[in-house]
């Protein structure tokens, strides 16, 4: 029994460390993306290269906050960077749709659907805005998996 017990609390334990990595995830991406897509939404064009800004100090902010191995901050600040650009691109695409047709931003939501933008934004961006969003999720990844600076404990005096 005790060993059933054991298994059960792994899988609940396990399952609610995955719960927190997504809600981390979406914490740090969801914001993100608002604010690569403000820029973009007043330009009428996705703005590639506010990623690379985006993902070093995202990179700095995991590194510093959230408390994992190098190797799973580096993949979530490259996982929450991808959400945001993807997310961004939504956004103005989204206010494209609403401009183009008259409506307002969330009937354009409703009515576009998200695998028809989804799609709608990758034909919009160039293979220059391809570039510089993989530069900015290398970027992301290694601001956020970078060791953290030793903290240099002083005597009291």
């Amino acid at each position: 029994m005790s060993r059933l017990f054991y298994g059960v609390l792994c899988c609940v334990l396990f399952a609610l460390a995955g719960g927190a990595a997504l809600s981390v995830l979406a914490m740090f991406a969801l914001p993100l993306g608002r604010l690569l897509g403000l820029p973009g939404g007043l330009m009428a064009h996705p703005l590639a290269w506010l990623a690379l800004p985006a993902g070093w100090f995202l990179g700095i902010g995991l590194r510093h906050w959230v408390q994992l191995g190098a190797m799973p901050r580096a993949v979530l600040g490259a996982a929450s960077l991808m959400i945001a650009a993807v997310y961004a691109n939504c956004l103005v695409t989204w206010g494209r749709i609403a401009n183009a047709f008259g409506i307002g931003f969330v009937q354009a939501m409703r009515d576009a659907g998200l695998a028809n933008t989804v799609g709608l934004a990758r034909i919009g961006l160039s293979t220059a805005d391809g570039v510089l969003y993989a530069l900015a999720l290398a970027l992301a990844a290694w601001a956020a998996g970078r060791a953290g600076r030793a903290v240099v404990s002083r005597p009291a005096p």
